[in-house]
C-alpha cells in the first residue's frame, strides 16, 4: 500500500499516509489516513476496492469532537482519582509490610542472640548503615570489639550450616528494603 498509494490517482498528497498506532486487529488489518483533493476521492476509493482495500471517507463532526474531548477529560479525571486512591492504599499497605518486616527481623535478632550465642534475654541491638564500600571495615571493627578472642570475619559453622549464610561472632542480618540514594 505504501509503495503505490501516491500513484493510484493524481491529486493524492505525497507522503500523506499515516498509520494510526494501536488499531491493528488480530488479522493484521490496520487503519491508515491518506490526504487527497475531493475530486480524486471517488477514483481513489474505486481503485482501492479493485485491490481489495477498504477505503472510507472521514466526516468531521464538531459536536462529536467536543463530546470525545469531554469524555476524554472525564476519563482522565477518573483515572487521577482512582490512581490517588490506589496510591494511598498501597502506601498504607507498604507501611504495614515494612513494620511487619522490621518486627520479624527484630524477633530473629532476639532468637539468634539467645539461642545461638547464649546471651541473656536482656541485651542491646543496633542498626548500622555503613557508607558504600565500608562494609568490610565495619564488620572487622565489630568483630574486634565483640569477638572476645574469636577470629574476625566469616567463619565455617560446620556440617549443618547453610552454604549461603556467613557466620560472624555477632548477630548480623541484612536489611535492604529498597535503595535510597545518599
Amino acid at each position: 500500500f505504501l509503495a503505490s498509494y501516491e500513484t493510484i490517482v493524481e491529486k493524492v498528497i505525497p507522503l500523506s499516509a499515516r498509520k494510526f498506532p494501536g488499531l491493528d486487529d488480530k488479522d493484521g488489518n490496520s487503519l491508515w489516513r491518506v490526504l487527497m483533493f475531493k475530486s480524486a476521492a471517488e477514483a481513489f476509493k474505486k481503485h482501492c476496492r479493485e485491490k481489495r482495500i477498504i477505503a472510507r471517507d472521514f466526516e468531521y463532526s464538531d459536536d462529536g469532537f467536543r463530546k470525545l474531548k469531554m469524555q476524554r477529560e472525564q476519563l482522565e479525571d477518573s483515572v487521577k482519582r482512582q490512581h490517588e486512591l490506589v496510591r494511598g492504599l498501597y502506601q498504607a499497605a507498604w507501611s504495614d509490610a515494612m513494620v511487619a518486616w522490621t518486627h520479624i527481623k527484630a524477633m530473629r535478632v532476639f532468637v539468634e542472640s539467645v539461642l545461638r550465642f547464649g546471651m541473656p534475654p536482656r541485651f542491646a541491638s543496633f542498626i548500622f548503615a555503613p557508607k558504600p564500600g565500608a562494609n568490610v571495615a565495619v564488620r572487622k571493627a565489630l568483630a574486634d570489639v565483640l569477638a572476645k578472642g574469636i577470629p574476625s570475619g566469616p567463619q565455617d559453622k560446620g556440617g549443618d550450616a547453610q552454604d549461603d549464610e556467613e557466620y560472624y561472632p555477632y548477630v548480623s542480618l541484612a536489611f535492604i528494603p529498597f535503595n535510597v540514594p545518599r
